[in-house]
């Protein structure tokens, strides 16, 4: 039996709409699916591998249609998209990066940024950390950031 089950946690509106679909190889040991999984499947034509995840366009759990869902290939791609959008709705440039210290965003070009992980910060942000934490120069000798 196909049946669709909307889900909502209470004080949480924002859930996601879950679809019973016992016989869905995505599905889980209760035979229910997220809807958005199950339409990216169908638009596929297979089952998602284990590292698939859908990303939603507008941040919209609710939002299901196909034009607002992205299959990413891994949760590394899936971050990368949250990060540009962040920092699209921030700063106005989704290529900014975020100062991991000042949380400030700026042009890479401007930081360090960490090759192997969406990581940047301002080389001036990371020093004045590193002496505010020093033990051997005092707390907050120069002063908080």
């Amino acid at each position: 039996m196909e049946r669709s089950v909307e889900k909502v946690t209470k004080g949480n509106p924002e859930r996601y709409v879950v679809l019973y679909k016992p016989n869905h190889p995505n599905s889980n040991t209760q035979g229910r699916i997220r809807e958005h999984v199950y339409k990216a499947t169908l638009a596929l034509g297979r089952a998602l591998k284990n590292k698939e995840l859908v990303h939603h366009v507008d941040s919209n759990p609710k939002n299901n249609e196909n034009s607002n869902l992205i299959i990413c290939e891994n949760a590394k791609y899936h971050a990368l998209l949250h990060a540009r959008t962040d920092a699209l709705d921030a700063c106005g440039n989704a290529d900014f990066m975020k100062c991991a210290y000042c949380g400030e965003y700026d042009d890479p070009i401007n930081m360090y940024v960490r090759p192997v992980a969406y990581q940047a910060w301002h080389k001036d942000c990371r020093s004045k950390s590193r002496r505010v934490l020093n033990p051997k120069t005092g707390p907050y000798k120069y002063g908080k950031l």
